[in-house]
């Protein structure tokens, strides 16, 4: 029997609904369970009865621990995303890396959907201010195919999202347009995006590899959020 099963058969135990419905009640503090089970039974939950939720991990190291254990347990890859810090360490000159800000910027924009999802974070990131949801969802927009979109508008508005032009498109926050394409790295997400024109019409979207550049697979939409938080 897989482990995804364990966890739904578990999750069907009497004792474990009665907890389960302690936490939809908003009465439930999990303080005696210990470690290794906590990521089976947030699972269990989550498989019942998906909604939004929030781990918060003593450190980096442990939320990415969390992330493995809760994939192993049957939640999908892309219901699970770690919020990182967006700030430089108190001392440091340095920017925060591209990876690190788009990851919490495609957790965040998750959140802002309304989407089912399990949000895992530190103390210090999940503490951080950043855009109001108003702010954010209003800067939400999705592109899909087929659709009829003037690209010269399309460019105005990823410059107002924060995206810069880059050639080629290598870090998350990156545009690049050639003639009827444009290649385009949203934040939060594993690879950039090739949209394809045919006059104003979006004939594709496929998602490429930022080194070799060469097409890996198609998609039907992107939703785009900003680049940063400021």
């Amino acid at each position: 029997m897989s482990l995804t099963a364990w966890t739904r058969r578990i999750a069907a135990l009497p004792t474990i609904q009665s907890a389960y419905a302690s936490v939809r009640e908003g009465s439930a503090e999990w303080q005696t369970i210990c470690l290794e089970a906590r990521p089976m039974l947030l699972a269990g939950k989550y498989l019942e009865s998906p909604c939004k939720m929030l781990v918060v991990a003593a450190n980096y190291d442990r939320a990415l621990q969390w992330q493995a254990k809760l994939e192993i347990c049957g939640i999908p890859h892309g219901d699970i995303l770690i919020l990182p810090s967006g700030n430089s360490g108190l001392f440091e000159d340095a920017a925060p890396e591209h990876i690190a800000l788009s990851d919490r910027l495609g957790a965040l924009r998750l959140l802002a959907s309304g989407q089912p999802c399990i949000v895992i974070a530190t103390p210090q990131a999940a503490l951080e201010r950043t855009l109001p949801l108003d702010v954010l969802q209003d800067a939400l927009f999705e592109i899909r195919k087929g659709d009829i979109v003037d690209g010269d508008d399309l460019l105005r508005r990823l410059v107002r999202l924060g995206y810069e032009p880059a050639e080629p498109v290598r870090h998350p926050g990156q545009y690049s347009r050639r003639g009827g394409i444009l290649d385009l790295y949203p934040t939060g997400r594993d690879l950039p995006v090739r949209l394809e024109f045919f006059g104003d019409e979006v004939e594709s979207l496929r998602l490429f590899d930022p080194n070799t550049q060469r097409s890996v697979g198609q998609i039907e939409a992107l939703s785009l959020a900003p680049s940063r938080e400021t």
